[in-house]
């Protein structure tokens, strides 16, 4: 029993599945984007990923794409988001994986995902918390497996 056990926990592995990509932030200024989740393996059964985590390079905001049970792989919008492609309600989606249903279906290759919100700076706001523009169309990105650890946020290239 106990060879059983030791058997069947050294079959687990972690991995960290992540792309990048250069596109515009929401204030219009050239970024880098790290997208990444980790993901738990095993030889009988895959723990899915809780979450999608988009970093980008200079912002403290990180976004985050969570698994809903009904709805799909989803950012809410939070109380600093506003609509920006479409009105979005307090808690509805500021944007949305596309083509899975679920976090247990990513896998590499490309990750579609769609934007429609943007934040909302006013004078109180401490730092730079832009993220990805909202557009129309989804944003492609090429997606890697590898081994932990997870990816930081991209470093800072030059001042605004």
């Amino acid at each position: 029993m106990i060879f059983m056990l030791l058997a069947v926990a050294g079959c687990a592995e972690r991995y960290v599945y992540q792309g990048s990509l250069e596109a515009l932030n929401s204030t219009g200024n050239e970024k880098e984007f790290v997208v990444y989740w980790e993901k738990t393996e095993m030889w009988f059964y895959d723990k899915k990923p809780e979450r999608i985590t988009l970093l980008t390079e200079c912002s403290a905001n990180a976004v985050i794409y969570e698994d809903t049970e009904n709805d799909g792989i989803l950012f809410l919008k939070r109380p600093n988001d506003e609509g920006i492609t479409r009105e979005v309600a307090d808690g509805e989606a500021c944007g949305r994986v596309l083509g899975v249903e679920n976090t247990k279906g990513l896998d590499v290759g490309e990750l579609s995902v769609e934007i429609y919100c943007g934040p909302v700076v006013d004078n109180f706001v401490i730092g730079d918390i832009n993220y990805l523009k909202a557009r129309a169309e989804p944003y492609v990105i090429n997606i890697i497996k590898g081994p932990p650890p997870a990816p930081k946020r991209p470093l800072c290239r030059g001042r605004e």
